[in-house]
């Protein structure tokens, strides 16, 4: 789990009213302090509807940080930037439904009692990565040499006991991953598309 008991009060208030007189759902403690707040919402919510009611409890109680959930979508805002609206200030979000586990499991884990601590960091080691594998992917060239490369290097020390080029071997590879890509390319511009 991530660590948050809702059974132990020196982890988890439930609708404890702060000093401004906010009720938020869930108060997060650490070390004895809040750590951030939690705003539970019905299933059928829209919870970005409410987003102006969390950060108006994180903002007033000097939280950088709020979570908003109905159960299936999970939001993570930084409360206060200057000049920006609530929805703009949204970090991630996600959907049980929807996302790939392995997307859910990275961004509930920075929630975690152990992480949350350090959501700043993380949330600028996660940008760093993004912006890397962004520059990476936009150029094909770059991303096709890569992966033959190390698909060659592979392939050969699995065959270690033959002679392979490993010039002839990467070129194989980098015209099968050229091939790949194109024709992943046509069949995905080619699928019905269902927002119509």
């Amino acid at each position: 789990g991530l660590g948050w008991q809702t059974d132990d009060p020196s982890l988890v208030w439930h609708n404890d009213t702060t000093d401004d007189r906010d009720i938020p759902d869930y108060s997060l403690l650490k070390d004895k302090r809040v750590e951030t707040y939690v705003e539970a919402k019905n299933l059928a919510s829209n919870i970005i509807d409410h987003l102006p009611q969390l950060a108006r409890y994180c903002i007033n109680n000097g939280k950088e940080f709020g979570i908003i959930t109905n159960g299936n979508d999970w939001l993570l805002i930084k409360t206060f930037e200057k000049d920006t609206k609530p929805k703009d200030r949204i970090i991630w979000q996600i959907s049980i439904e929807k996302d790939s586990v392995l997307t859910i499991k990275n961004r509930l884990l920075n929630l975690s009692r152990e992480q949350i601590g350090n959501l700043p960091e993380l949330i600028e080691k996660e940008k760093q990565i993004q912006k890397f594998w962004n520059e990476y992917v936009s150029n094909e060239s770059k991303l096709v040499d890569k992966l033959s490369i190390e698909i060659a290097t592979e392939f050969i020390s699995k065959h270690s006991d033959e002679d392979y080029d490993q010039e002839t071997i990467t070129n194989f590879f980098k015209s099968n991953l050229w091939t790949f890509l194109t024709e992943r390319s046509i069949v995905d511009n080619n699928e019905p598309n269902n927002n119509t």
